[in-house]
């Protein structure tokens, strides 16, 4: 147990084990405020280009909805035992709305258009 006590503490006290050390920290210190530096919220300008994206898709969704249910549903009877998510394709469900985006969960639902 001495010979592994002295063998230790001869490893500590080499200039290799602190620098080393020194360099880990360094890089660990680095690694922490390249990341805090890179993590900004969002500009007004994304925030009004993802809202403005959300509505495109919106009125792709009413003008293309009902055939994309509906060949959603024919791929998924296709395939016996298969989920493909068919009921969650309207980019105003609740399953597809972000956590991000309060305004989505206090939103009632769209009206669905019968298919067909």
């Amino acid at each position: 147990m001495r010979l592994v006590r002295v063998e230790l503490r001869r490893l500590w006290m080499r200039r290799v084990t602190w620098g080393g050390l020194l360099l880990a920290l360094v890089v660990a210190g680095l690694a922490v405020v390249t990341q805090v530096g890179a993590a900004q919220p969002p500009s007004a300008q994304e925030i009004a280009q993802a809202e403005q994206f959300y509505a495109d898709q919106v009125e792709w969704w009413q003008e293309n909805g009902a055939q994309e249910t509906a060949s959603c549903r024919e791929a998924q009877a296709a395939e016996p035992g298969a989920d493909y998510g068919c009921d969650r394709l309207d980019p105003g469900s609740s399953s597809s709305c972000r956590r991000a985006r309060p305004s989505c969960r206090t939103r009632p639902p769209a009206p669905r258009r019968p298919a067909g």
